[in-house]
């Protein structure tokens, strides 16, 4: 949007339908302003990412959970396309619903600065436990990087490394 200099970020339910639109400002303003919604949608019902991420996920048998859009199009960037992004730390019911139907492995990777306390009460809502299969759900941890820094803004060489090295398993 020219306008107000934001890009806008167009947001699609599970079954591929336009339900929202919302624009991220990149310049330095106050945070409260930062986004401005398009097409007020229900966050808790989406899941960024999920059609574009879908097919690779599946392959792999593994999704990254992450906080915002700019993450999941950052690992698109460097051809990582396992990324799903909730819009915020709090996994709604419907999201996890649709993540554990996926039957994949799942790494929350959110940013720095959420208590481990409550990202493992996140993670506890992605692990499938049956007496057939129970998926593996783990964490990255950030603890001590930079102030509020995703682990996909470090880069790809630093998230890999992250990967190898931070992610703890519930």
């Amino acid at each position: 949007d020219f306008k107000s200099n934001r890009i806008i970020i167009p947001e699609y339910n599970i079954n591929g339908e336009l339900v929202g639109a919302k624009g991220r400002y990149n310049g330095d303003c106050d945070p409260s302003e930062r986004w401005s919604m398009y097409l007020p949608y229900a966050k808790s019902l989406v899941l960024f990412g999920w059609h574009q991420n879908y097919t690779y996920i599946m392959k792999k048998q593994i999704a990254f959970i992450v906080e915002a859009e700019k993450s999941v199009c950052q690992a698109a960037s460097w051809g990582l396309n396992l990324m799903l992004a909730t819009g915020g730390h709090d996994i709604s019911k419907t999201q996890a619903k649709n993540i554990r139907s996926l039957g994949v492995d799942v790494v929350i990777a959110y940013d720095e600065g959420i208590s481990t306390d409550e990202i493992e009460e996140q993670a506890r809502k992605l692990i499938i436990d049956s007496k057939y299969w129970r998926n593996k759900v783990g964490y990255i941890d950030m603890t001590g990087l930079k102030s509020k820094v995703s682990p996909t803004d470090l880069g790809y060489r630093a998230f890999r490394r992250i990967i190898k090295e931070r992610v703890k398993w519930i």
